[in-house]
């Protein structure tokens, strides 16, 4: 299989390749269900390698397998991603290798930290059920450990299919995932990138995420703002970059956004292409390290609340780049791989 230089705008390093494996996989919609027809059980999905074209091993995260369906979802730290060449990729599998361990995982195994590098602050697939509203529930694939409790009575049926494996439906009513006030989730006054993937039922004032400080000046905001989605970061002295969007956002329709701060520039991407920018030389600190910490599906007052489902929602504690956001959506829509 390769990754088609054509949807990479410029060199990626270090960048996780989200992989599915179906019977309509990649560019083309391949068949590649052999190699589900040769594992035959969930218990052997760790007999599977993927390599470079130096027969380097890559680390690899399973999000979801299911040899029943024969679908799988992986997630594969590629070293480096060419835009001026296709960027070839090879997968193993044999069930009469033993497992892969040293490389491949599933989301909860340390192996799996891998995959994602030291910029990435939180990771998560929202592919656990938050049944019971149970603390950790909500696993973060990072090392950092950022697991979030759900809230509001949520059940299993709140896990469903998503546009990527699984994700979690929320009743825009008051359901909602809070995670640990913890330092890795402050932005403070470096670079930051919040990305998540969502499908709302209905279009309102639905946020997406929010960190808050106690002062409610220092903010972190990704939401659809009555029909356009927006970015919003503001310092403790209310200095603010509020990027406002152009695309209205449809119901029924799955979107992925972005919201970059560079420095003292912000920018919104809506699948994978900027939707808008803003500007201020006074914006500081954005700290909420003495806040409640940060949330998916609600404002901090739990007034307003997403109603829908998300899906692969992170945060990056550096300022992705056009190219990596851009090749992210394409991975995640699975039209960055053509397999052979």
């Amino acid at each position: 299989m390769f990754i088609d230089s054509s949807k990479v705008d410029a060199t990626l390093t270090d960048f996780p390749v989200t992989i599915i494996l179906s019977i309509a996989s990649g560019i083309g919609d391949a068949d590649v269900s052999a190699v589900f027809d040769e594992l035959t059980s969930d218990a052997n999905r760790f007999k599977i390698a993927v390599t470079d074209e130096n027969n380097q091993q890559l680390y690899v995260e399973i999000e979801s397998w299911d040899d029943a369906t024969e679908t799988a979802v992986l997630h594969v730290k590629v070293p480096s991603i060419s835009s001026s060449a296709n960027t070839i990729l090879y997968l193993y599998y044999d069930s009469a290798q033993a497992d892969n361990t040293s490389y491949v995982g599933d989301t909860t195994d340390a192996v799996t930290h891998n995959v994602w590098d030291a910029n990435f602050a939180a990771v998560w697939h929202m592919a656990q059920s938050p049944n019971g509203d149970t603390a950790g529930a909500i696993k973060d694939s990072t090392v950092n450990a950022n697991d979030g409790k759900p809230e509001a009575n949520m059940t299993t049926a709140d896990l469903v299919t998503a546009k990527v494996g699984k994700g979690i439906d929320f009743d825009g009513s008051n359901d909602r995932i809070l995670f640990p006030n913890d330092g890795s989730l402050t932005c403070g006054s470096g670079d930051f990138t919040i990305e998540a993937v969502v499908f709302n039922d209905v279009v309102n004032d639905d946020w997406i995420w929010s960190n808050y400080g106690l002062n409610n000046y220092n903010a972190s905001v990704l939401i659809l703002d009555t029909s356009k989605f927006k970015a919003f970061f503001r310092d403790g002295s209310q200095n603010a970059l509020n990027i406002h969007g152009s695309i209205v956002g449809q119901p029924s329709t799955w979107y992925h956004v972005a919201g970059v701060r560079n420095s003292t520039t912000g920018y919104l991407y809506v699948n994978g292409s900027q939707d808008g920018s803003d500007s201020n030389a006074s914006i500081g600190n954005v700290d909420t390290s003495d806040g409640p910490g940060p949330r998916i599906s609600s404002d901090p007052w739990d007034f307003d609340f997403f109603d829908g489902i998300q899906d692969e929602v992170s945060l990056s504690l550096s300022a992705r780049s056009a190219a990596w956001i851009k090749a992210t959506y394409n991975s995640l829509w699975d039209s960055l791989i053509t397999f052979s």
